[in-house]
């Protein structure tokens, strides 16, 4: 009798978090909210549309705050390496565009949700 009860609790259990499962995940050909937002007009619509488009410093609020941290880390890892001294101390290499290439083209890529 124990091992039914098990089996029965096990399969309630099962049971019930395929309903939970099936319950987060949209159905099929129904729109996603970024698919309904990209042929909407609004407010809301473009919200929608920069929250889903890669990093940003724009759409940097919208992110989660541990994704937040990320940035500002590799942000940082960014600015030592412009900021660290040269090889030959003849060359000054121009610091700010190093920083400005790594936010626009290394960060989207580091910074995921």
């Amino acid at each position: 009798m124990a091992r039914f009860l098990q089996r029965e609790g096990a399969l309630k259990f099962f049971f019930n978090a395929l309903k939970f499962f099936f319950a987060l995940v949209p159905c099929l050909g129904e729109p996603t909210p970024l698919q309904r937002a990209a042929g909407g007009e609004g407010e809301a619509a473009a919200l929608i549309r920069r929250a889903a488009a890669p990093w940003s410093p724009a759409s940097h609020s919208l992110f989660p705050a541990p994704a937040r941290e990320c940035a500002v880390m590799v942000m940082r890892i960014g600015y030592q390496i412009a900021f660290s001294p040269p090889d030959d101390a003849e060359a000054r290499p121009d610091r700010s565009a190093l920083s400005d290439v790594w936010r626009e083209h290394v960060l989207p890529h580091a910074v995921a949700r």
